[in-house]
């Protein structure tokens, strides 16, 4: 194993200035010649700095902890990773690491003992299950940040909140301004939908309930595509009368629109069509959709558990509400209504 000891008897410098180069302090007894020469050494010889030895230096592990439970399936979930890529990119630029902990279900108990553990600093994590396994008031919670959608767990706190009415009342907008009358919804029961139902009743248009497709089991991935083609064509009576319809996300829409110009009917010229989460990856997006912005969430999430860490006192009582968006791509170009089979 290389040590900064090793590159100093190469470089003919002490150990104390390979480690200020290497870990971005600089030296000024140093020559930027011997900085550069210090950092090739280390590229060559595949230095890796000591953890332990690190987190002693600077009287922390600077590392932050991400908590999820497994019985929620985060992993494989098509929204999740978004938001934690994002947030190793914001907690890096923070010179922080994140640690992922999932928590199996029935010891979300333990996440107190985990954060006053010292393996991580802080931990941030979603307010269900999670976050109220953390006393209010109490050491742990000085070091936790947590988030949440407006559509679960409203009755309680949480740092950040997700409004996913904000995304759904633009949507209801542009498509009653475009003249739909005969909107259907195709997805599953659950928060979504209902969140669905009260923006669009508040608008002054219900969905309509013989509209409404559910039923079907979905997994919340790529598969999901499938069993929405499926679900698509066996609906196809009462589908084929709409002029639009909302997908409970992308993965389910992409599978519709495929069921759809199965039917002969191409999704943005004869039917609006929509999605949710904006997973779609594409060169030339093509889905309309709703979706959160997960890089906000990722940089307030970064900034407040960095300020916890610096001693910046917070209102624990008070949430930071983050609207969501929709984003108008082709699916909702305007678009001629044709004779359906």
């Amino acid at each position: 194993m290389v040590r900064s000891q090793d590159i100093a008897r190469i470089v003919g410098v002490s150990r104390q200035a390979v480690s200020a180069v290497l870990n971005g302090h600089g030296s000024s007894s140093v020559s930027a010649e011997k900085r550069a020469q210090i950092k090739r050494v280390a590229r060559e010889l595949d230095y890796q700095p000591n953890s332990q030895a690190r987190a002693l230096a600077r009287g922390g592990t600077r590392v932050i902890g991400f908590a999820f439970s497994t019985v929620l399936g985060l992993m494989h979930s098509p929204i999740y990773p978004k938001f934690i890529a994002s947030l190793i990119a914001r907690l890096a630029e923070r010179d922080y690491e994140l640690s992922l902990l999932p928590i199996p279900d029935g010891e979300e108990s333990r996440l107190p003992e985990i954060i006053n553990s010292g393996r991580v600093e802080a931990v941030i994590c979603h307010t269900g299950r999670l976050g109220r396994a953390v006393s209010p008031g109490s050491a742990a919670r000085s070091r936790l940040v947590t988030f949440a959608e407006t559509s679960s767990h409203p009755e309680t706190e949480a740092d950040f909140r997700i409004a996913g009415e904000t995304g759904v009342a633009e949507l209801a907008d542009h498509l009653l301004k475009a003249g739909h009358t005969r909107i259907a919804y195709v997805g599953k029961e659950g928060s979504r939908l209902e969140q669905h139902r009260k923006v669009f009743a508040e608008q002054g248009f219900p969905l309509a309930e013989e509209l409404i497709c559910t039923g079907r089991n979905y997994r919340n991935d790529p598969g999901d595509s499938l069993v929405c083609f499926e679900e698509t064509l066996r609906n196809w009576e009462k589908l084929r009368r709409c002029t639009a319809i909302i997908f409970n996300n992308d993965f389910f829409a992409l599978g519709g629109c495929a069921a759809l110009r199965l039917k002969g009917v191409e999704p943005g010229r004869d039917i609006a069509v929509t999605g949710q989460d904006d997973l779609e990856n594409s060169s030339s997006p093509f889905l309309t959709t709703t979706t959160a912005p997960y890089d906000r969430l990722a940089e307030r999430c970064a900034g407040r558990v960095c300020g916890l860490l610096a001693g910046d006192a917070a209102d624990s009582s008070v949430c930071e509400v983050i609207p969501s968006q929709l984003i108008i791509r082709e699916s909702t170009a305007a678009f001629r209504r044709k004779g359906r089979k």
